[in-house]
């Protein structure tokens, strides 16, 4: 015998079962909708944070930057204040330099009384300039008419001059012999050779004293007013002095 099944405690147990299943599925929606939202919440938070420290390190950069030309403005004193001590140790010299301009005029003063006072000596050497060899009687003769060449320096007597004052002009007397210079047979032309001979006073034997600087004479003869010099104006040992233009 059948009975007639009761629907509505069927379909009530229907209902249940399957509003157990929505509401775990809307708790677990819920906690990923919390998760996420707690995320966010996280972010956002470092993001802030990361902003706020961006803007500090920022602000402490530029304060530092605005520090940085001030003290820069405030070192030029100091780097000018040397170039300020260093004028005056510069104005020396200045006026150091401008001493010997002022002295240099009377350099040229003093070399036409040297003459006198240079002749003052007993005996000196004749050196060419351009040899740096001396006038040297040749082979040390005493004979009259004998050369005279350049040889090298060694302060032998028959090197050695005096000079003997003749109403502005001079005698030139070789210590080694006593003669005097002048031309070869007493003609005082141009390529002459010069020579020793005895002393007689006349003009073809007397010398003026041209300076040409410190130290530095041309002998000019008296009668002929050419000029004593090494023959081609040569550096060689054993070339003749002669009379030239």
């Amino acid at each position: 015998m059948k009975f007639p099944q009761d629907n509505s405690s069927k379909q009530n147990s229907e209902s249940k079962e399957s509003s157990v299943p929505n509401a775990s599925f809307n708790w677990r929606k819920d906690l990923r909708r919390g998760i996420v939202a707690g995320l966010f919440a996280a972010v956002l938070f470092a993001t802030t944070v990361l902003c706020v420290l961006i803007v500090t390190t920022l602000f402490a950069r530029g304060t530092s930057a605005s520090v940085a030309p001030k003290q820069t403005l405030n070192n030029p004193p100091t780097a000018q204040t040397p170039l300020v001590q260093r004028v005056p140790s510069s104005t020396p010299p200045s006026t150091s330099s401008q001493a010997p301009a002022t002295s240099a005029p009377t350099k040229p003063v003093p070399t036409t009384p040297p003459q006198p006072t240079a002749l003052a000596r007993s005996y000196y050497s004749f050196v060419s300039k351009v040899s740096n060899l001396c006038i040297d009687v040749k082979n040390e003769s005493r004979d009259n008419g004998t050369p005279i060449w350049q040889f090298n320096c060694n302060g032998k007597d028959n090197q050695l001059w005096t000079m003997r004052s003749q109403g502005g002009s001079y005698e030139i007397i070789g210590k080694q012999s006593g003669k005097c210079l002048g031309p070869a047979r007493g003609i005082p032309g141009p390529g002459a050779n010069m020579v020793q001979s005895d002393c007689v006073g006349g003009k073809d034997q007397l010398w003026n004293l041209v300076s040409r600087g410190t130290n530095l004479f041309e002998l000019h003869g008296q009668s002929s007013g050419l000029c004593m010099e090494v023959a081609m104006a040569s550096r060689e040992v054993g070339d003749y002095i002669i009379l030239y233009l």
